[in-house]
């Protein structure tokens, strides 16, 4: 389809780096996004092809940041974004059903990453100071996972060119939640697998070497993950490997199967 104006041309609309999007397997979608001198977010959604005129979600007070949208099909929206201190979430149940009001979903939360399977249930992977935790999402409530994910409480995870990313399985029952910690740790990336409000044991997708290259003592970085119908999830990094006395880094993807452990990397840079 051709590209169309969403939004704007306006002041108000705020830099393109904090726009999101998603798309649901029968072709619904959103785009979500800052707008307004004291920023809010906005979404405008695709529907039979056009985009709908933006509607603000929320109107808490002072600037809104970090907002992430997931859709699902039927129309389900879910939006989650940063105010006051606290990560929020906002539902829109179905395409014929208002946005609802802002929910609390973390304290202290500075993004919550969220993905919805097709039938509208998902997890959001929630960044809150050194912590990186999980809430699921069911209809309209949103569920506190216990615990934190991170492999060290005490290192940072899910900051900056390390977010965590997610994907839920097909039938939302469970999902994969990917990230990188411990920024120069040297740290890593780790992913769990959640089933239900269960966190289960973690795994480091790190290499030791590739290609008879070994691995430098640098981060790995640049996590995320996509998931097909048999429920295996794909995670994708970047690690650092030395090539003749250099560093360089490559590109790599291992998978996850259901209840199982990371199979071999495969190399995607070529």
């Amino acid at each position: 389809m051709p590209g169309a104006t969403v939004d704007g041309p306006s002041a108000d609309v705020v830099a393109a780096q904090t726009v999101q999007s998603d798309v649901a397997p029968d072709g619904t979608a959103a785009v979500a996004y800052l707008k307004g001198a004291t920023a809010h977010v906005w979404v405008s959604r695709l529907v039979g092809g056009a985009w709908s005129a933006p509607e603000q979600v929320e109107s808490l007070p002072g600037a809104s940041t970090s907002p992430r949208v997931a859709v699902a099909n039927g129309g389900k929206v879910v939006v989650t974004f940063a105010n006051g201190g606290n990560l929020h979430g906002v539902v829109k149940p179905s395409a014929s059903a208002p946005f609802g009001s802002a929910t609390s979903i973390g304290a202290t939360g500075t993004y919550g990453e969220v993905d919805l399977a097709p039938n509208g249930n998902g997890y959001v992977a929630v960044k809150a100071t050194l912590a990186l935790t999980a809430v699921r999402i069911q209809g309209t409530t949103f569920t506190p996972v216990a615990g934190a994910l991170n492999n060290d409480p005490t290192k940072d995870a899910g900051a900056s060119d390390r977010e965590a990313k997610v994907a839920t399985n097909p039938d939302g029952s469970a999902a994969v939640i990917v990230w990188g910690e411990d920024p120069g740790g040297p740290g890593s990336v780790y992913v769990r697998t959640i089933t239900g409000t269960t966190v289960g044991g973690i795994q480091d997708a790190k290499l030791a070497s590739l290609e008879g290259a070994l691995a430098t003592a640098t981060d790995v970085i640049m996590p995320d993950v996509g998931m097909d119908a048999t429920g295996t999830a794909w995670l994708v990094f970047r690690q650092f490997f030395v090539y003749g006395g250099m560093n360089f880094g490559r590109a790599l993807a291992r998978p996850l199967p259901p209840g199982g452990s990371l199979g071999t990397a495969q190399v995607v840079d070529g």
